[in-house]
This record gives C-alpha cells, structure tokens and sequence, in this order.
C-alpha cells in the first residue's frame, strides 16, 4: 500500500518532536499533528516553567541560610508578577527550538489541530485524512482534577494555569499529580 507519509506523529511534545525530528533526518516523510502549543507540557506547563519557578523559590531559601556561611543579607519581598514574568521569558527563549517554523525547516509537515485515528494507518486531522505506514501517539500527559465537592465553586491551580498567575490570590488551591 502507498502511504502519504512514513511517520504520522500525533502530539508536539518532547517524544513526538524527538521522533519527528529523527525520522525527518533519517529521510522519512513526517507529518506531526499537534492541537495546542509545540513544546507541549514540557515546555508550557511542566519542566521548563516549573525548574524557572524553582530557581526563584531556590534563591530565596539560599538568603534564610546565608548566616551559616558567615553572610547576611534580608529577603524584604517578592514581586510574583516579576517571578513569573521571568518563567515566561525562560520559555520564550526555548520556544522557537520547538517551533513550527523549525520543524518544518527539518522538513516534517506540521499540521495545527486534533489527529484523530481512522484505523492502523489513517489519521483524521481537521478535514484532511492522512496515512502513513506508521503512527506515533504522544499527545502526553494532563492535571486529574479530583471529585473534591466544591472544588468547581472556588478558583484552584493545575500545572496547566499556575505560571500564568500575575498576583498572588489570598487563597491558593494547588492541585498535583497527574493522569
């Protein structure tokens, strides 16, 4: 059978662009399908932001400890609008390497929206549908939200909206772990 591709990858996170990069420089003919940001959770809502996130919070222990290495200084505030302004810089800066316009300078076909699998070898993607002699699924991980009763009546965080806090609210509900 002729396929429209080699590689069908469905996700633009960390696996799918490591695949489609390496099958792209391989010679195959790579489709990547990706319905949100490329970088995926790593980039935008996972490793990069939360290690950004941490060196702040890393600094500021650093200062509480200070004394015990015959040094003094005081930790008067912290500007979160500032803390995450920085977050957001930090992926900024590592954005364009998992770009669109950088995959497909690698020659893979990148298409915007939601792959949807026909059968082994057939990927609906917006009203197209593409085959490809073979499918990778990486569409990554999401924040499981528990059955907490009320929780839906009160503003709560997930990895997927906490670096784009501007202030810090008087409550704060952090939700962790994941699906």
């Amino acid at each position: 059978m002729k396929y429209n591709y080699h590689i069908i990858v469905i996700g633009g996170g960390s696996a799918g662009l490591v695949v489609a990069s390496g099958g792209a420089s391989m010679g195959a003919k790579v489709a990547l399908i990706e319905k949100d940001k490329m970088g995926g959770d790593c980039l935008n809502a996972g490793c990069v932001p939360s290690k950004s996130f941490l060196r702040a919070a890393h600094l500021a222990a650093d200062v509480k400890v200070l004394r015990e290495y015959g040094l003094s200084a005081v930790l008067k505030d912290v500007n979160i609008s500032a803390v995450m302004k920085r977050v957001s810089n930090v992926v900024e800066t590592i954005a364009p390497h998992d770009s669109v316009e950088r995959f497909t300078s690698l020659g893979v076909e990148v298409i915007k929206g939601r792959g949807v699998l026909a059968d082994n070898h057939t990927v609906r993607v917006n009203d197209r549908i593409i085959t490809g002699k073979y499918i990778v699924i990486a569409t990554g991980s999401g924040p499981s939200v528990p059955p907490i009763p009320g929780l839906n009546k009160v503003p709560f965080y997930t990895n997927k909206n906490i670096f784009g806090i501007k202030k810090l609210p008087k409550k704060l509900i952090i939700l962790g772990g994941g699906r």
